[in-house]
């Protein structure tokens, strides 16, 4: 706050306000958007979810979602319009500016902006953009069968995964895992002891099948092969292939109920 004051003369070495202003408040902009860089791997027909919030000092003017830069970008949202594909997570909210674009085709595939704007006399500038977060679409970075495998008792197991377009690979691991959500079991790679597993190919960079030995039958289920992407919390899923579904001894259990019968 900046004050306006007229002050008397000196009277014994002190000087005494006379008069002072209002006061006038000067906010400076301190405007932070945060969006994730990505890539964002998307299929056709799902719905893509685009991050961001704004936070920092409130300065009139909305916030804008844009697919590409410059003078030829074009306008994806705003709270004044949206195709009939795009929604918003938290309507109300001042903060989480997070957009859905349901029924994902081909050519949304690009890089999009959350931009702050502010509003001036006769239209409205940028205040500060988000650094753009990477759409791909139909880009199957993980390619898993999606077949279900019947197997027995002691046999061995292979488990395909391929890893492809490693131009656009980003740091992190490739890892087995049987099941999903927080209870997902990490087949591979497992450091304990006498693990059954194995990697087909140990230096190749695309290849990531693995071979399971000695089959039993708890290891029926679906084993889901997922490119991870590096964090400061540590892993976090990039993308994952179908799954492939695992059968333990069941077609010998059905063919021999098919003699008895």
């Amino acid at each position: 706050m900046y004050y306006c004051v007229v002050q008397r003369r000196k009277v014994r070495d002190k000087e005494e306000d006379l008069q002072s202003g209002c006061g006038t408040e000067v906010l400076v902009d301190h405007i932070l958007v945060q969006q994730p860089r990505g890539p964002i791997y998307a299929r056709s027909g799902a719905v893509l979810t685009l991050e961001c919030t704004v936070t920092g000092t409130f300065r009139p003017g909305p916030v804008k979602w844009f697919k590409g830069e410059g003078a030829g970008r074009e306008l994806i949202f705003t709270n004044y319009y949206s195709p009939n594909r795009v929604t918003r997570k938290e309507e109300d909210s001042s903060t989480d500016f997070t957009i859905f674009l349901h029924n994902v085709v081909p050519e949304d595939a690009g890089v999009y902006y959350c931009v702050k704007r502010k509003t001036i006399f006769g239209g409205g500038e940028d205040l500060q953009s988000g650094r753009g977060t990477e759409v791909l679409v139909d880009h199957f970075l993980v390619q898993q069968p999606h077949d279900p495998i019947y197997v027995r008792s002691g046999a061995n197991l292979t488990l395909e995964c391929t890893v492809t377009d490693t131009s656009t690979f980003t740091a992190g691991p490739v890892k087995w895992f049987k099941g999903e959500g927080a209870g997902r079991e990490l087949i591979f790679p497992n450091y304990r002891p006498l693990s059954r597993v194995t990697r087909k190919e140990e230096d190749s960079d695309t290849d990531f099948t693995i071979f399971l030995h000695n089959v039993v039958p708890a290891d029926a289920g679906v084993y889901y092969c997922v490119k991870q992407k590096l964090t400061f919390r540590g892993g976090e899923d990039l993308q994952s292939g179908p799954g492939t579904e695992v059968f333990v001894d069941r077609e010998w259990k059905l063919f021999k109920h098919s003699i008895s019968s």
